[in-house]
């Protein structure tokens, strides 16, 4: 007889379970390290991109000039323009007399903003996929490093993109761990579908995501279960 049991897929950890004193020390740490770089490159930046400035001119023109006509004259997706040109209304009043200064504060400060939710969905991929201390390591790391830390400290659109294309897989990695499980996952993967469409919105490198989240959405609905997914 055999006598050894199925091992069962490893149960999903719930959304807020780094609650403990432990994981939300480390998350608070994360938190605090990413504010402090970021606003320590938002108060030693006297001068901008090019690239931003770009984007400064598409928010300027979405308000201004007919959608239409703004999509089609500018290369750049709209998702990040439309961001600057909402969070631009918080700061004019600031600045009453410099529109130009405001939509430039406006641009920084809404990737200030981005990076942080960016170590935060960071973490929280790193943690379904692998366990708490790779989520904060990984989450760390890209704050850290040179080149993304860059990126994430200037006026361009890339910050906005690796939230979004975090929250994808994030969501997608939960919706078929639940999938493994034989839970619903309906909501998961339509979340999945949702950030890779934003993510589209923003640069074009979000098709890969929606290729990814159309692959997901087909596993799905065959009921096909990876092994690859049910990690501890």
């Amino acid at each position: 007889m055999n006598t050894e049991a199925s091992c069962p897929p490893p149960p999903t950890a719930p959304l807020f379970a780094w609650l403990d004193r432990h994981q939300c020390l480390l998350l608070v740490l994360l938190l605090a390290i990413t504010l402090g770089l970021r606003g320590w490159q938002l108060a030693h930046t006297s001068v901008t991109t090019r690239d931003s400035i770009g984007f400064i001119r598409f928010a300027w023109q979405l308000e201004h000039r007919p959608l239409a006509e703004t999509l089609r004259g500018n290369p750049q997706h709209p998702l990040y323009p439309l961001t600057i040109a909402a969070t631009s209304h918080l700061f004019r009043p600031l600045t009453p007399d410099d529109l130009p200064r405001a939509m430039e504060r406006s641009c920084l400060a809404v990737n200030v903003v981005v990076s942080v939710l960016v170590a935060l969905a960071m973490f929280y991929l790193g943690r379904e996929l692998f366990g708490v201390a790779v989520g904060f390591g990984g989450a760390l790391l890209f704050q850290l490093l040179p080149a993304s830390g860059r990126l994430l400290g200037d006026g361009l659109s890339e910050p906005l993109f690796f939230l979004l294309a975090s929250l994808c897989l994030f969501t997608g990695a939960r919706g078929l761990r639940r999938a493994a499980q034989g839970q619903p996952a309906y909501g998961w993967l339509a979340l999945c579908g949702v950030m890779a469409a934003l993510a589209y919105l923003t640069r074009p490198e979000g098709l890969v995501l929606a290729a990814i989240t159309m692959l997901l959405a087909l596993l799905y609905a065959r009921s096909w279960r990876h092994p690859a997914v049910v990690l501890a």
